[in-house]
């Protein structure tokens, strides 16, 4: 049994109780498995759910169990529901049960899949705190270095994406911003299935069991989604916001809300999916959420990730979307940003400007993490989709968007070969 399984079958199954790797596990009786108060999904097309026959089929095996939430998720094959069950307190289980086997028995049995909800999944982190800059305005994000550099105000002249509608699935929006307000779609709350995406934090440290202790930061991620959605305002002035929250005010978020969050995108609208996080793999639904994205000619903007995270593991959405690194003022490849083989393009991330919001209403200032680099790459895409919105393909978009551009360098001064710093005005320009 691997760690992550062993982890899984001395501990939980699900959100409110996961155990990070490495974090502490309970004592147990000999040869008992415990499974404390948890979540579980079971997902079946839609066009044959019965609740009532799935209710039954999930009580033969975990007695106790109760539907909690509701998604509808978009898959290959078309809709799909999946249901959120409840785990009963302290169940035990015979000596040596395998709780995933269980879980998956449920699925086959129902003719679907059935697996554990990570409360802790999804993982938006930028590798700072922001600099509040106190004079700063909206002039100072459309007119900072990094969009000189990305040649994206020269790009403007050709498109600035009107009529496309850019879903920003994220965390700790701000949406009464001044730079936000009036330039958003009413948005969606894929972790607690609402219409309301604003957060502005809670004043309280939810994930610090999570944390290493370097890295413990209250309401760390409020003013995130607010400045990512600036920058892409910023370089497509002309696009529409569609703000969706899949992380919550400490970053963290799960396979479930990612789900529904591109449904939701692709159900109303977008064009474009900008993606600032990382998943430790693409669970089933998914990546049936990303492939129906695709069919359906959506573009997905996604980071490399940080030297403390990233797609090595499982690569499948960095491979299925435009993959951005991150650089500084120099063109030089930021140290905590990650260059592998799946990392197709550059943009600015360092000391990004771009606007907060939260605690100080209105406010702007200076954010490092390849967070901060996809969005001008979204912006590309919205640029792109405004001159074809129909006749190319994601995948054309993408490579267009990494046409020949300006050379870059590694932090030993070497040149990076087949890999550049984003030319929008180049990618925007001709055909």
């Amino acid at each position: 049994m691997n760690r992550h399984s062993l982890l899984l079958a001395l501990a939980v199954v699900g959100t409110t109780v996961f155990v990070a790797p490495g974090g502490p596990a309970r004592a147990v009786a000999p040869g008992a498995t415990v499974v404390r108060t948890g979540r579980f999904t079971v997902t079946v097309p839609e066009r044959r759910t019965d609740v009532a026959a799935i209710e039954l089929a999930v009580a033969e095996r975990f007695s106790g169990a109760r539907v909690v939430g509701r998604r509808r998720i978009l898959g290959r094959h078309g809709p799909s529901v999946t249901l959120v069950f409840s785990m009963p307190p302290a169940q035990h289980f015979g000596k040596q049960v395998d709780v995933a086997k269980l879980l998956r028995s449920v699925g086959r049995k129902v003719k679907g899949d059935c697996s554990e909800v990570l409360a802790k999944w999804a993982k938006g982190k930028p590798v700072n705190l922001p600099i509040f800059e106190s004079d700063w305005n909206e002039r100072s994000v459309r007119t900072q270095e990094a969009m000189t550099r990305t040649t994206a105000i020269a790009a403007q002249e050709q498109a600035m994406g009107r009529g496309q509608i850019v879903a920003v699935l994220d965390g700790g929006f701000d949406l009464s911003h001044e730079m936000l307000a009036g330039r958003t779609a009413p948005g969606y709350d894929a972790l607690d299935d609402d219409d309301d995406a604003q957060d502005l934090g809670n004043g309280v440290n939810d994930d610090a069991d999570l944390e290493l202790p370097e890295n413990v930061a209250t309401d760390r991620m409020v003013g995130h989604g607010t400045f990512v959605a600036s920058i892409v305002l910023a370089a497509a002035p002309a696009v529409t916001i569609l703000p969706i929250r899949v992380l919550n005010d400490e970053g963290w978020g799960t396979d479930i809300a990612i789900a529904s969050g591109i449904t939701y995108a692709v159900e109303h609208g977008a064009r474009v999916i900008n993606m600032s996080l990382v998943l430790p793999d693409a669970t089933p639904i998914v990546r049936d959420a990303v492939r129906a994205a695709m069919e359906a000619g959506v573009v997905i903007v996604t980071p490399s990730g940080s030297t403390d995270d990233g797609w090595e593991n499982d690569p499948f959405l960095a491979r299925r979307s435009i993959c951005v690194g991150a650089t500084d003022d120099a063109d030089v490849i930021a140290p905590w940003s990650l260059m592998g083989a799946y990392v197709q393009v550059f943009a600015p991330g360092v000391e990004v400007a771009g606007a907060l919001g939260g605690p100080v209403p209105d406010s702007y200032g200076r954010w490092s993490g390849v967070s901060f680099a996809v969005p001008f790459l979204s912006a590309g895409a919205a640029m792109l989709r405004e001159r074809h919105p129909t006749d190319w393909s994601p995948q054309y978009i993408r490579d267009r968007l990494l046409l020949p551009s300006a050379p870059i360098r590694n932090a030993a001064g070497v040149h990076v070969l087949w890999r550049g710093r984003v030319d929008m005005l180049r990618s925007v320009s001709s055909n």
